[in-house]
């Protein structure tokens, strides 16, 4: 029996059920970003972030890949690190000098993502 206490927490299922698990939590996002049409915009942002900030994004259905792109607007490093909603275990670090930009692609199948600003400066993030 597993007890929810706040956190959804999956290192102690075994593996199909955490399998099954994630299957399904991409299923409901993909029918819940489908359900605003077929214009649902799939790009998004510019967002800034500040330090320790988090933004939730829609990625490109079955098949395609999503750009995420960060750029830093201060003068250190910075770093922004991507997580699948449907897989809290899985992610992604886009590591980004001083006023630089970087993107990744990725194919996260229409699940929505997390960015996480993980740097001590402010990120400009966005998807396509």
């Amino acid at each position: 029996m597993y007890t929810f206490h706040g956190k959804v927490s999956t290192h102690r299922l075994p593996g199909s059920r955490r399998k099954q698990l994630a299957l399904a939590a991409a299923l409901c996002a993909t029918i819940a970003l489908g359900a605003g049409g077929a214009t649902a915009a799939n790009a998004a942002g510019p967002d800034v972030m500040a330090p320790g900030g988090v933004q939730l994004y829609p990625t490109w259905g079955w098949g395609s890949s999503t750009q995420v792109c960060a750029q830093n607007l201060g003068a250190s490093r910075g770093q922004a690190t991507v997580r699948p909603a449907s897989n809290f275990v899985l992610s992604d670090q886009i590591n980004v000098g001083a006023y630089e930009t970087r993107c990744i692609w990725r194919s996260w199948w229409g699940s929505p993502i997390f960015v996480f600003n993980t740097s001590p400066v402010r990120l400009k993030v966005w998807t396509y």
